[in-house]
């Protein structure tokens, strides 16, 4: 992990709260599939995961290559992200592709982590309709995942 300390940036809403002064951190972390909560069985071919905070905001990087989904069942979720969410609204954008992910037709992979957790879940939606919980059963062994996105954490450097 990399941190620096930022004194020469500005950031308005700091400056609000009467700082402004940011800290910007890098690294590494592991991301790991579970189904209904287990990975029992789960290999992969690889996985990996960059991040960069600063202040509050979290913006993570990560692909997972599974060679088995194993045999766990239940809704699919991945956890191990490097900072929990800010408690309350996260204010997050989440981007899935994937190669062997099965879900239904004209629905938009949707990635969403939960207030004050490390650990997205995975689901689906239509517009205007009401999420789909992606499953073990709409995975492959051979499922490739890649996600970017940003979220706020609580950034207790303050």
């Amino acid at each position: 992990m990399t941190e620096r300390y930022c004194e020469g940036w500005e950031d308005v809403n700091a400056n609000v709260r009467g700082h402004r002064n940011t800290y910007v951190t890098s690294g590494t972390f592991v991301p790991v599939i579970a189904f209904g909560g287990a990975s029992v069985g789960i290999t992969y071919a690889s996985r990996f995961g960059y991040y960069t905070q600063v202040g509050p905001l979290m913006h993570v990087d990560f692909d997972i290559v599974l060679t088995s989904k194993g045999s766990s069942s239940g809704a699919a979720t991945i956890s191990g992200l490097p900072a929990m969410s800010r408690i309350g609204p996260t204010h997050q954008m989440f981007i899935l592709g994937a190669d062997y992910l099965t879900f239904p037709a004209s629905e938009i992979p949707k990635p969403h982590l939960p207030s004050g957790s490390t650990t997205l879940q995975l689901k689906a939606t239509k517009s205007n309709q009401a999420t789909t919980v992606l499953e073990n059963t709409d995975f492959a062994n051979n499922t490739t995942i890649e996600i970017s996105g940003s979220y706020l954490t609580e950034d207790t450097r303050r």
